[in-house]
């Protein structure tokens, strides 16, 4: 195989010697794959060994009398070079970035590279000379163009950038990558997160760490294991300590779920359409959005925001658990509270919900009642009674509707009254249910006027 883009050059330079060598490449890779794929055993890093004899080596240049660093033995210089003779170098860069080596090159520059594997270093350099390599492309533009690759793929400082730059360092072409240390950035609650430190040659290295946040459960050389101690949400540190210097990494961040954030109850008008975008929380990336409807429906979706409109008149209870890394809150991150403007007319607030202690309800200031179209007087007590839920009936005297009194109760799910008392428009009054069982109870509000109450849902946790 032929790297036909980039065929356009004079035979003498060392631009050629960049064609030469990715066609070598390319032949490698078509080898690993038959070799992978149909069983067969090519040597995949010499080139025409199938015609009797080979003539050039991927992974040990010299031994053609190739060069293997550029700038160092047996690399040509001028116009006559040998565009076969110096496609050794980038051959080399190839073979290390794909197997991994150490050793010193033609310069004396001691070199230390993992190894990506064959797959990702032809996806590195397919993308750099598709998309970044022209027919002048020399070997500090190769460089360039397969670290610009690496880092669209996999991001910077990422392993695999860090390999291709430091396999040109290999090869006597540009500077090793600084020192950094590569890993995770959030540790889950009580889990277990590994870091390598890249790019440095001389030992030893001892790791130092933030006690509080972290363990160290054990380390080798240039990898260490650390595990985050408890819950806690906090930012934390690690160091590598090294002959000459160290790194460190200062934006780790042990992640669990925040404490609920408990958004005010917020009054909407009837058909409004409101989008909730939660306030930025490290780690969160998505929520699943519990939504209760006044009419008691439940929905869940999947998203950072939520859309909702809200077409029924009444509270709805919209509950966000978030979900990062670590998996899905088991509690509600977010809750948020809407009421529209009540089949009374009036608007209601009630608050907090859930609640531990005490729950809050107030009465708009500018309440105004809708006039009923059947007096709540001419209801038969019968039908009340059947009901199964005692009213406040209004009196004619009550009718005076600029000033109606709110009987105010609270239920449990057997339809037991529990609490009650009264008050007036701008009135704010509380139930203290801190000695109540955990769970659901319903509020009901009368105005006095309307024959059906206004009907919450009510969540009591301890």
């Amino acid at each position: 195989m032929v790297a036909f883009d980039l065929e356009k050059q004079e035979t003498g330079s060392i631009f050629g010697a960049i064609n030469e060598s990715l066609s070598d490449i390319w032949g490698a890779c078509v080898e690993n794959y038959v070799n992978t794929n149909y069983g067969l055993k090519k040597d995949i890093w010499l080139h025409r060994e199938e015609l009797g004899a080979a003539n050039r080596s991927l992974s040990n240049p010299n031994l053609y009398a190739q060069p293997n660093t550029y700038g160092g033995g047996q690399f040509w210089t001028g116009a006559n070079a040998d565009v076969h003779t110096n496609s050794g170098i980038m051959n080399y860069w190839f073979y290390l970035l794909s197997v991994g080596g150490s050793n010193t090159n033609g310069l004396g520059n001691a070199y230390n590279v993992a190894g990506i594997g064959i797959e990702k270093a032809a996806k590195i350099v397919y993308y750099a000379e598709i998309n970044l390599m022209t027919s002048s492309t020399d070997f500090a533009n190769a460089r360039n163009a397969t670290i610009a690759a690496a880092i669209s793929f996999y991001g910077n400082d990422s392993p695999e950038e860090i390999d291709v730059t430091n396999a040109w360092h290999a090869v006597g072409v540009g500077n090793r990558h600084p020192p950094v240390i590569s890993g995770p950035t959030f540790i889950c609650p009580n889990g277990v997160a590994t870091y390598t430190l890249y790019s440095v040659m001389d030992g030893p290295i001892n790791w130092t760490y933030s006690g509080v946040d972290l363990k160290l459960l054990s380390y080798t050389a240039n990898i260490a294991t650390f595990q985050a101690l408890g819950s806690i949400q906090n930012y934390t540190w690690i160091q590598a300590n090294f002959p000459g210097g160290s790194v460190m990494r200062n934006d780790l961040f042990t992640i669990n779920f925040p404490i609920p954030q408990q958004h005010p109850e917020t009054f909407v008008p009837l058909n409004a359409t409101m989008t909730l975008t939660p306030p930025s929380i490290d780690g969160i990336t998505s929520y699943r959005w519990n939504v209760g409807t006044p009419s008691g429906s439940i929905s869940n979706t999947y998203s950072y925001t939520l859309t909702i409109k809200f077409s029924q008149a009444g509270t709805y209870s919209i509950l966000g658990y978030g979900i990062n890394d670590c998996g899905e809150s088991a509690t509600a991150t977010q809750v948020y509270i809407y009421t529209t403007n009540s089949t009374t007319g009036y608007s209601y607030a009630s608050y907090p919900n859930p609640t531990s202690d005490l729950l809050n309800i107030d009465i708009s200031e500018d309440a105004v009642p809708v006039e009923s179209t059947q007096a709540t007087s001419a209801l038969l007590a019968t039908d009340i009674e059947t009901a199964g839920v005692p009213l406040l009936l209004a009196d004619d005297t009550q009718s005076k509707a600029t000033d109606p009194t709110f009987d105010i109760r609270l239920y449990n799910d057997m339809g037991s009254l529990l609490r009650q008392t009264t008050a007036k428009k701008g009135g704010k009054v509380q139930f203290n249910v801190s000695n109540l069982p955990g769970g659901t109870y319903y509020l009901h509000i009368y105005d006095g006027i309307s024959a059906q109450p206004e009907k919450r849902q009510i969540i009591v946790k301890h």
